[in-house]
């Protein structure tokens, strides 16, 4: 069999959705090939479990200080990680170095925009760095105060890295039309779209009691301000997710809402299943994990009307997608005050269509064309 390298950013020790994608993907793909998984960071626990499914694997061997010390601190998270691997990157040079120094293999996937590497396919997960910030800074005055002052280096080490990494790819793939249209305005065109992929078939719905709370996800992307909001007006809220958003103080969820921080799969199984709804506000999500699985459990989800959510929820059907956080708060507290007549087995059928199968295909696909 041939041999194929998979690129991703990195994998942190707790809740990780670059192992859920690369953890799918490499067992689908090892049918195929003999697969090796790189990074220049995979916490011990991932790459364990990793090689447990038979999968190879090379991580970097340089030390990532500011994640060090926010590990001293507690603050570690995934978040944090991506944003030390673009520097990096984007300053040091350092990513591609490693990179470099792997050995050369017959397929390569990159799924990461911090570790430029020559490869078959670049399979493009998000907007890159600075564009990500700056989503980020509309509700986080923070990253806002940052921006002014170094906005235009990162800009300009974003684009560089950029022009590299689609330089050195023979296609260029995104997780939704949203992306390609994205990297198109900048003048990147895309060949293609696959959906990225994770193994729903754990999340089925369970019978939980009373459905008396709304459950909502805790990452980087997620947009905080209309989650706290609606818990002051009254409403029960689960929060989950170990990647605080940048810049938010951790104190201000746990005070507002009931914070759980990293789950099991069968704990946020539950969790999803005993939930009215599923709210997902987001200042930026390509695609996104959380509404397939909150379908997938038979739970509605409510989002904004905009990129990978507005893709796979179906409005009126499988949740509601609206425009504003006006809006979101307002639609939210109608749900959480006369309930809804969404229908769980639409849920779950929507939720099917998103199977790992389908992606790894038109991957393929690309791959021998």
């Amino acid at each position: 069999m041939e041999e194929l390298l998979l690129v991703t950013d990195p994998m942190d020790e707790r809740h990780s959705v670059q192992f859920e994608l690369i953890s799918s993907l490499g067992m689908e793909l090892k049918k195929r090939f003999n697969v090796t998984v790189f990074s220049t960071y995979i916490s011990e626990d991932k790459e364990k479990k990793l090689q447990s499914r038979g999968l190879k694997v090379i991580k970097g061997k340089n030390t990532f200080w500011i994640n060090k010390f926010l590990s001293v601190l507690g603050m570690k998270n995934e978040s944090m990680l991506w944003v030390e691997s673009w520097f990096r990157e984007a300053y040091l040079g350092r990513n591609s170095k490693e990179a470099m120094e792997i050995g050369s293999f017959q397929k390569i996937i990159n799924m990461s925009t911090t570790i430029p590497i020559k490869c078959d396919i670049l399979w493009i997960q998000g907007r890159s760095f600075f564009f990500t910030l700056e989503d980020i800074a509309k509700t986080n005055s923070r990253i806002r105060f940052a921006l002014f002052f170094f906005g235009r280096s990162v800009r300009k080490r974003d684009k560089r890295l950029l022009d590299y990494l689609i330089g050195n790819t023979k296609r260029v793939i995104t997780n939704a039309s949203y992306l390609s249209s994205f990297y198109e305005s900048m003048g990147y065109k895309a060949d293609g779209i696959i959906y990225t992929m994770k193994d729903f078939s754990e999340f089925k719905p369970r019978l939980e009691g009373e459905k008396s709370s709304v459950l909502t996800y805790i990452g980087k992307e997620t947009d905080i301000e209309p989650i706290l909001a609606l818990a002051r007006r009254g409403v029960k809220i689960k929060g989950f997710g170990g990647k605080v958003p940048i810049g938010i103080s951790l104190s201000a969820i746990r005070d507002t809402i009931e914070y759980l921080g990293y789950v099991t799969t069968d704990q946020l199984i539950a969790l999803y299943s005993s939930a009215l709804f599923t709210a997902f506000p987001f200042t930026e999500e390509p695609f996104g994990y959380v509404p397939i699985e909150s379908m997938a459990c038979g739970t509605p989800v409510l989002s904004y009307n905009k990129q990978g959510p507005a893709e796979t929820i179906i409005d009126g059907k499988t949740g509601w997608l609206v425009s504003s956080r006006e809006e979101f708060i307002e639609t939210a507290l109608r749900i959480w005050k006369n309930g809804h007549e969404m229908k769980k087995d639409d849920c779950v059928a929507r939720a099917s269509e998103f199977r790992v199968e389908n992606s790894v295909r038109k991957l393929i696909s690309f791959l021998e064309a």
